[in-house]
């Protein structure tokens, strides 16, 4: 699938190829809306994503436009806004056929999540990862505890996503990173699942800032609690929703 993103801004666009390519998207930057004008006839786009902050008198004529060609489903159109894209330009936006509106700040796990779910609306995608990954809400209780293999260090932090397969794992403190090496195994992580606490074996599979791990081995029943809790997502939200 083919995915463009303009703006003049490339970070925004490093995490958007970042999270788009295990969708297997080809993710393209534009840095002038005119040339993509120029083009979209010739070069139909499964995903558009436009950045208003930088281009916030272009991005009606664009939309109006792909919109005559191409239908909602045919081109997913997400704009970026920030805080001064008031109600007004929202129900514009809505109105010229905008899939829908995400916050520009993608280093927030949250909207780079709704990203993605306003394009699943749409699409199914081929997803490159075997299970999707799910951003933690205020409904849901995922922590992890580990000890580092060398040195021994107590490394408690939160988890930023999850699934059946791995998580990516933020430490409350740097200093324990030190040390630590891509594919190492951690035996006997804990992982707490709401109420429940269980035991986890998982490889590093990337540091930074977090951590990327890989769960390879479960301990007792520990999987299918996993898979329990996860899948019991939406009555935790929706019980949420109704108690808020």
């Amino acid at each position: 699938m083919k995915a463009v993103f303009v703006s003049k801004d490339s970070k925004p666009f490093n995490v958007i190829r970042y999270h788009f390519t295990p969708l297997s998207f080809a993710v393209a930057l534009e840095s002038e809306p005119t040339s993509l004008v120029e083009t979209i006839r010739q070069t139909p786009y499964d995903l558009i994503i436009f950045n208003t902050l930088d281009f916030p008198r272009h991005w009606k004529p664009v939309l109006k436009l792909i919109r005559e060609y191409y239908s909602k489903e045919q081109t997913v159109f997400i704009l970026l806004t920030g805080a001064s894209f008031g109600f007004e330009e929202a129900a514009k936006a809505i109105f010229l056929g905008a899939n829908g509106l995400v916050n520009i700040n993608l280093s927030e796990k949250q909207e780079i999540a709704r990203l993605e779910e306003i394009f699943k609306r749409y699409h199914m995608v081929g997803e490159k990862r075997r299970f999707n990954r799910i951003v933690p809400g205020r409904y849901d209780v995922f922590n992890l505890v580990f000890t580092t293999p060398r040195g021994f260090l107590l490394v408690p932090g939160i988890i930023m996503d999850i699934s059946i397969q791995g998580a990516m794992f933020k430490p409350f403190h740097e200093r324990p990173l030190i040390g630590l090496r891509k594919d190492d195994v951690i035996p006997d992580c804990s992982l707490r699942l709401g109420d429940t606490i269980t035991s986890v074996e998982c490889r590093i599979t990337r540091i930074n800032d977090t951590i990327g791990l890989e769960f390879t081995s479960f301990n007792e029943d520990a999987h299918h609690q996993l898979f329990t809790y996860l899948m019991e997502r939406s009555a935790r939200r929706l019980k949420h929703s109704r108690e808020g």
